[in-house]
């Protein structure tokens, strides 16, 4: 398209409209002489002026300043109770964690003292055995024969070992089904 074409078509456009206007007597709103109307300056009268009331829009902005101040004041409120909040909540997982931790220490020497019983134990069966076998060779070998209380004793020993095994010991195993 040639620069320029659609400014010539607007022109035409325009001068066109007229014409048909005039052809029909249309009467614009907008006088020949380009002066407004008795009507028109009434109603322009009676319109509120668009001056800019000055004291009004200072005391406007002092009033939006205050309320950003009190909105900032509020915010700097609202983040300091959030960092309460957390800081708070972080000390309550620190309290359960190190409550947590407690628990895990008590197990643990729990578990530690159990073991030490254990062994304990485990030492004084061994120790008993060894006094048994020195008190046997220095009585001879025929010692359980000749000592009535290690006999009740190796007796109430085996008699344990049976109830734990269910009543079978080596000569019923095979007789039970």
């Amino acid at each position: 398209m040639i620069k320029g074409t659609h400014y010539i078509f607007v022109i035409l456009s325009a001068i066109s409209f007229q014409a048909f206007a005039l052809n029909f007597h249309y009467k614009s709103d907008i006088p020949a002489d380009n002066k407004p109307s008795a009507e028109y300056m009434k109603q322009r009268e009676n319109l509120e002026s668009n001056h800019l009331n000055v004291d009004k829009l200072a005391e406007d902005n002092e009033l939006v300043k205050k309320r950003e101040q009190e909105k900032r004041g509020q915010e700097k409120q609202d983040e300091e109770a959030k960092r309460y909040a957390e800081r708070w909540q972080n000390n309550e997982l620190m309290k359960k964690w190190e409550q947590e931790r407690r628990a895990e220490e008590i197990e643990r020497r729990a578990e530690y003292w159990q073991d030490q019983a254990e062994e304990t134990k485990r030492y004084a069966e061994s120790w008993r055995n060894n006094e048994r076998f020195n008190y046997g060779v220095n009585r001879g070998f025929n010692h359980e024969f000749h000592d009535p209380v290690l006999r009740d004793m190796e007796r109430a020993e085996r008699l344990k070992r049976i109830e734990q095994n269910g009543g079978i010991t080596r000569r019923n195993f095979f007789d039970k089904k």
